[in-house]
């Protein structure tokens, strides 16, 4: 449903030789710049749940292999709760993380070059609300997948705590705002470095 970019018809066609349409431009736009923002973020996220719930947090866990230090466990928190479910609730507080990141992903890379202020999905030109409806879609799964008993049971998942529905919203506008930095310093250099590994 999305529009072709405003500049696609003065741009080179594509070499279909040598130039794939999933290329290692690509590959590093998804995995090493947005994906290394949202596996921080998500593990972040994990990490600080299990701090404020357990009392562990990433440096009490990190090269324990297992052998996790009971001692700094919060009063009234056993490791049968910890391995279960406050792991379990951690895993899903890392899932809200990733469907809420995904909302600024889908809004940044709605074009390669263009400024998502030049071609907001509202702009007649550029406009797609099929996007909200899938942010939508996504928000409900995550409330059915999280918060519904009989699914709950099923996938063993838990209620996600209000506040790590929220705390990922700013993460998501940092990824749309990286994005923006991205885009204006390859408009910026044309013929720069980042301009010829960028997507």
């Amino acid at each position: 449903m999305e529009k072709e970019e405003f500049n696609l018809l003065s741009l080179p066609p594509r070499n279909s030789k040598k130039e794939h349409l999933i290329s290692l431009k690509i590959y590093s736009q998804s995995y090493f710049f947005i994906g290394t923002m949202m596996t921080f973020f998500c593990n972040m996220f994990f990490f600080l749940y299990l701090k404020e719930y357990t009392g562990l947090g990433f440096q009490d866990l990190v090269f324990t292999f297992g052998n996790i230090p009971e001692e700094k466990l919060k009063p009234g928190v056993t490791l049968e709760d910890f391995n279960g479910y406050y792991v379990n609730t951690g895993q899903c507080v890392c899932f809200i993380t990733l469907v809420i990141l995904q909302w600024g992903n889908i809004l940044s890379v709605r074009n390669r070059r263009l400024s998502m202020f030049q071609a907001d999905p509202f702009r007649k030109q550029r406009r797609n609300l099929w996007l909200f409806l899938g942010i939508l879609a996504s928000f409900l799964i995550a409330i059915l997948v999280t918060e519904v008993p009989g699914i709950q049971e099923v996938m063993l998942t838990n209620s996600v705590p209000i506040k790590y529905w929220l705390l990922p919203l700013p993460c998501a506008v940092f990824i749309i705002i990286a994005d923006e930095i991205r885009k204006a310093l390859v408009r910026a250099f044309p013929k720069g470095i980042l301009a010829r590994i960028a997507w």
